[in-house]
């Protein structure tokens, strides 16, 4: 049955002019082009659609004396396909704002190994926002090895740090070198258990990592001149916590929309300092996102 079929029926009797069906109609065909949006928000539209003609029909045939309040079509409660607007949108509605309240109250866990460096001296960096994810790759793609989740096996200390191969004393003293696993491999899809060293500043809002600790990077590929694996740019580097079996990747720097487009922010977009490894220099978050959605926008980028 066409919607106009429909309408005729719902009016019970009440006939508006062909030519305001035919502009209804056609408004119904414009917007069943467009992209969907949640059922209540085109339950909303519709009915206010169905009942707007229903109104003025109402109101034409109230002036010319041809109806009554008993004749009075029930269709301001119901739209074109049948939903009751007065029950489905009011609980859908209700249900959306409890499943938004109870989205965006996620809070971190207490970090375990919150205080490991008491006294610590930081280099505070001012980062600059980049506009899109062409600017970060700045033609080099050829640069990247893949998304990997890391886990922390403990720190390398100055003195063997120092002696790293291609460690260089002016760029390199203020960064920090970790021994840590290769867990999984985002891009590849595949679990790994390779052993590696890693380099990453530590920076204000950027506080070093401590043996046991998770967190997901894009790497370097190995450069043979270098004792050590290079993060590929700040932009992508998550701090990784599970809460209730979910894995959650918090983003430690104002992330691309591309890395985040179609993802919940569970921090419901507020930015949030939260105490890790130095109480003088707790970790600034940007936003609190699915790992697996994260891992699955970047697959998507670095495989364009």
């Amino acid at each position: 049955m066409t919607f106009r079929e429909k309408l005729h029926n719902n009016l019970d009797g009440i006939s508006p002019s062909d030519e305001l069906l035919s502009r209804v109609s056609q408004m119904m065909a414009e917007e069943a082009e467009k992209p969907k949006q949640p059922i209540y928000l085109n339950v909303a539209k519709w009915g206010a659609m169905a009942a707007a003609v229903c109104l003025i029909a109402v109101g034409a045939v109230s002036f010319f004396g041809k109806g009554s309040e008993s004749t009075t079509p029930d269709i301001a409660v119901a739209d074109a396909s049948g939903y009751s607007l007065e029950k489905d949108f009011v609980e859908t509605s209700a249900t959306d704002e409890a499943k938004t309240e109870e989205t965006l109250s996620v809070s971190l866990p207490e970090y375990q190994n919150k205080n490991a460096y008491e006294n610590l001296d930081i280099n505070p960096v001012t980062k600059g926002l980049p506009s899109s994810f062409e600017e970060i790759m700045n033609g080099r793609y050829d640069e990247i090895d893949s998304f990997y989740l890391l886990r922390i096996a403990d720190t390398l200390d100055t003195s063997e740090a120092s002696q790293l191969k291609g460690y260089d004393p002016d760029l390199d003293s203020e960064a920090f070198f970790y021994n840590a696993i290769i867990e999984y491999d985002y891009i590849g899809k595949a679990a790994g258990n390779e052993t590696i060293i890693v380099r990453i500043p530590c920076e204000e809002g950027c506080p070093p990592y401590a043996t046991g600790d998770s967190l997901a990077v894009v790497l370097q590929k190995k450069d043979e001149s270098k004792g050590y694996r290079k993060r590929f740019s700040y932009v992508f580097n998550y701090d990784i916590y599970e809460i209730d079996g979910i894995s959650y990747g918090a983003v430690r720097s104002q992330s691309l929309n591309e890395a985040e487009k179609g993802l919940t922010d569970f921090f419901g977009g507020n930015i949030v300092e939260y105490e890790t490894t130095m109480p003088t220099n707790p970790a600034v978050y940007y936003g609190l996102y699915e790992i697996d959605g994260i891992a699955e926008n970047l697959r998507n980028l670095l495989s364009e």
